[in-house]
């Protein structure tokens, strides 16, 4: 199991993002509740890659994130 760190996390949605500082123990789905992001109607994206529903509870160490990653929740909309 890896060493728990400190992570900087630039966290939110496509219009408001917010950098915070992080364990290594935290879930996707942790940082999102303690943020208030709603990611129920939304893909959400670590350093670009699709968090899968199954990977919302696993940890930031177990995405091997060592000092930096963006999580956002990005809601699609349609063309207008």
């Amino acid at each position: 199991m890896a060493a728990t760190h400190i992570v900087s996390v630039k966290i939110g949605t496509n219009l408001n993002r917010n950098t915070i500082t992080a364990t290594s123990d935290k879930t996707i789905r942790q940082l999102l509740e303690e943020n208030e992001i709603n990611y129920a109607t939304t893909t959400v994206y670590l350093d670009g890659d699709t968090i899968k529903a199954g990977d919302m509870d696993k940890t930031l160490n177990d995405f091997n994130i060592a000092d930096t990653c963006y999580i956002i929740a990005s809601q699609k909309t349609e063309n207008a």
